[in-house]
């Protein structure tokens, strides 16, 4: 099925979705969205930390029809950065503090290159956090904060990452 590129902007705030399995939603929608959850088509997630639409395509779902907190819709510091290995945002930040670096996103490539992950069911964006995670590291390093460039490329622990 060829899908038009407006469908993937999302209806909340424009910007544009990243595709989404259905394994991902399976994983991520409490069981009272799934039952809205209509099979025909596809989903985008929402990236936008100012948007309330978590997915989006035959139907709309907001971050209180997930199971947890989801990263980039949340400014909670115990919501979880990389969801395969249960690294916290807070935990990279302490961690951090207290040593001047962090051993997660050595870790989090480690792991990845060994195939231990499994980025499409654990991560509600449905791709891999090491985006996210370096956004996280780089923020506690200059400022205790996250940074406000986000890697907007899905691919950048895709395969070449597990090679």
């Amino acid at each position: 099925m060829t899908v038009n590129k407006e469908h993937w902007k999302c209806p909340s705030c424009g910007e544009t979705g990243r595709s989404v399995s259905g394994m991902t939603l399976s994983a991520h929608l409490t069981d009272m969205a799934k039952e809205r959850l209509k099979s025909n088509g596809g989903f985008a997630f929402c990236a936008n930390d100012q948007c309330s639409v978590s997915y989006f395509g035959s139907h709309i779902f907001f971050a209180k029809d997930c199971r947890h907190l989801i990263f980039q819709k949340s400014s909670d510091p115990q919501r979880l950065v990389c969801y395969c290995f249960k690294h916290s945002v807070a935990e990279i930040q302490d961690e951090i503090r207290n040593t001047g670096a962090t051993t997660v996103l050595p870790s989090i490539r480690n792991r990845c290159r060994k195939g231990l992950d499994e980025c499409e069911r654990n991560n509600p964006q449905g791709s891999c956090c090491l985006g996210n995670v370096t956004r996280v590291v780089k923020g506690a390093q200059s400022s205790g904060k996250i940074a406000d460039a986000e890697c907007k490329d899905a691919s950048c622990c895709t395969t070449t990452e597990k090679s």
